[in-house]
């Protein structure tokens, strides 16, 4: 039965590695890995309204002095909520934000080891079509050091202690 649940925890494991690009086997130095969510598209009769979120977390043993996340200035002006960073989605987060050549960066400041960000925003549209996707908003996640990867920040980290338990198959 153990040796079942190994197999399928190795399993999914390495569908998130592949998919991810982050290591779940060992832990560098110095690793940053983000993941893009949206919420479903909400319409009424004034519209449409959507949640964006960006979490970004440090997965690396290291503090990473600076990560920075640059998006199309020109969508955020359009936002109903303009985007807010916060320390795990729940505690508001100090940012500086600076605007050149129609991108606006967020610079998210040192973040410890396993800490992760959340910064969220919302648009309003007159249709559901008129979103723009990931693709048309981010520019670039960059850290100070080492690797950038999109993936999920808390399965990365998630997956790593299920690894240091079960140990090499």
């Amino acid at each position: 039965m153990f040796r079942k649940i190994r197999w399928t925890l190795a399993a999914v494991g390495l569908v998130i590695l592949v998919g991810g690009g982050a290591s779940i086997f060992w832990r560098p130095a110095h690793e940053v890995v983000y993941e893009l969510s949206r919420s479903p598209i909400t319409c009424g009769r004034f519209g449409c309204v959507a949640l964006y979120w960006l979490e970004v977390g440090n997965t690396g043993r290291e503090v990473q002095p600076e990560v920075l996340v640059r998006l199309q200035a020109k969508l955020l002006d359009t936002a109903t909520l303009r985007p807010q960073a916060r320390d795990f989605g729940k505690v508001d987060r100090a940012v500086q934000v600076s605007d050149a050549d129609g991108v606006r960066t967020y610079a998210l400041g040192p973040m410890r080891p396993e800490q992760r960000v959340e910064l969220s925003f919302v648009l309003h549209r007159p249709d559901p079509q008129a979103f723009p996707g990931w693709d048309e908003i981010l520019v670039a996640v960059e850290g100070a050091h080492g690797t950038v990867h999109a993936g999920g920040p808390a399965w990365t980290i998630l997956l790593r202690i299920w690894y240091s338990l079960l140990g090499p198959l």
